[in-house]
């Protein structure tokens, strides 16, 4: 058996009662814990179990730009807030996620799932507390993968 060795970035946040942590290494990759470790152990987890039985993925690591979000407060004057946005492409749409608020959407270009992201964020904080999960962190972890030698003719 051949053994790899892969990198991949955890994106991780407080969402109010738990740490979120996912990947845009791999689709679709994401979990919690009670503490930054438990959730990155789980995504290791959830990644090496994906990778025993799938090729590794070719994605591109997010691309992380900052954006403006307009709300408007219960008094109908107007606060401004500036956040990371995670923009990555997975299985042909586009993912614009913040995790400071606790929103993602997607779309079939960046600027779409920007625009979508913007209206999402906007409708979450129009007349409600901003819900202020903090700057995510960006961890490293390594996952071995195992594969069988290619049979040789």
């Amino acid at each position: 058996m051949a053994t790899e060795t892969y990198t991949f970035t955890a994106v991780i946040n407080w969402r109010g009662d738990h740490f979120y942590a996912y990947t845009t290494d791999v689709p679709t990759m994401g979990t919690h814990g009670s503490n930054v470790e438990e959730a990155v152990d789980n995504l290791h987890e959830q990644v090496a179990e994906y990778l025993a039985d799938n090729p590794l993925p070719q994605t591109a690591k997010p691309t992380v730009v900052k954006a403006k979000f307009v709300a408007i407060n219960p008094d109908h004057s107007t606060q401004t807030y500036t956040h990371d946005v995670y923009v990555y492409q997975e299985d042909g749409i586009y993912i614009a996620d913040c995790p400071e608020v606790g929103v993602a959407d997607q779309g079939e270009t960046t600027e779409e799932a920007l625009a979508m992201l913007k209206e999402g964020v906007e409708l979450l904080l129009d007349g409600n507390p901003h819900p202020n999960f903090g700057k995510p962190k960006l961890i490293e972890f390594d996952v071995e993968v195992s594969k069988p030698e290619p049979a040789h003719a």
